[in-house]
């Protein structure tokens, strides 16, 4: 199904995208500015999966979270960070039966970023990245990432309606 081009829907389309977008700009301008990667982490997977629906969207967006805060805890150890890994796999695979890869492989990477690098909270520069008060902010940057991306009027599902499914 193709995307319908008269000036009413390239708006809402636009206007959309730039609703997804305010939150990454809110911090970005705001004293927090150098925690504005941590807000994309979070806009990515929930916009990608705007084309399953607001629910799944919204679940996304705490779920990216979540797993950024465990991946950060994990981070240190290298086996819970590869059972963590794991774990995120399996969900992937079930995830496909729904129709949902493609949001779950996002969130899935987010965690893989996060106990790989470490992102740190520039605010708290005296709190190592793996410890809960580093680890519970970041994930509160993502999830305002993804909420933006929740927004209302932002759910693109009923133009993929009709996609197949496989």
């Amino acid at each position: 199904m193709a995307l319908t081009a008269t000036p009413g829907a390239i708006a809402r389309y636009a206007a959309g995208i730039l609703l997804c977008l305010a939150p990454l700009f809110i911090v970005f301008l705001s004293p927090a500015g150098g925690d504005a990667t941590l807000v994309y982490v979070g806009v990515l997977p929930t916009f990608v999966s705007l084309i399953s629906g607001s629910l799944v969207a919204l679940g996304v967006a705490f779920a990216t979270s979540a797993v950024v805060f465990v991946g950060l805890l994990v981070s240190p150890h290298a086996a819970l960070a590869a059972g963590l890994m794991a774990v995120l796999g399996l969900v992937v695979a079930w995830s496909f039966r729904h129709g949902w890869e493609v949001p779950a492989t996002y969130v899935a990477t987010q965690a893989a970023l996060a106990a790989i690098a470490a992102p740190h909270v520039t605010m708290l520069q005296d709190h190592p990245a793996n410890t809960v008060p580093a680890a519970a902010a970041a994930a509160g940057f993502v999830l305002f990432g993804g909420s933006g991306s929740r927004s209302p009027g932002t759910s693109y599902s009923a133009i993929w309606r009709n996609r197949t499914r496989h």
